[in-house]
């Protein structure tokens, strides 16, 4: 079901970030595609935002306050946001 479809029955957009690139974009999630949604959504929505890229058995020099801290940057910068 597109997402379109999908907003008007939910409040919450759970957005589940999996890794950041260098540029702190995400390369495996269509966040310009959800943005827009969300944006020409006729409801107000929530949005929470879920990050599975910091795990310090795989990625122990990445401190998780920083990397969560960038994602809600890269939602709050996106044109759509």
């Amino acid at each position: 079901m597109p997402a379109e479809e999908c907003l008007p029955l939910a409040r919450l957009v759970h957005a589940k970030l999996l890794r950041l690139d260098e540029s702190g974009g995400e390369p495996h999630f269509p966040i310009a595609e959800m943005m827009l949604a969300i944006r020409s959504s006729e409801r107000p929505h929530i949005i929470n935002i879920e990050y599975e890229g910091w795990i310090p058995d795989i990625d122990p020099h990445l401190d998780c306050i920083e990397e969560t801290r960038r994602c809600v940057q890269l939602i709050k910068r996106h044109p759509a946001a």
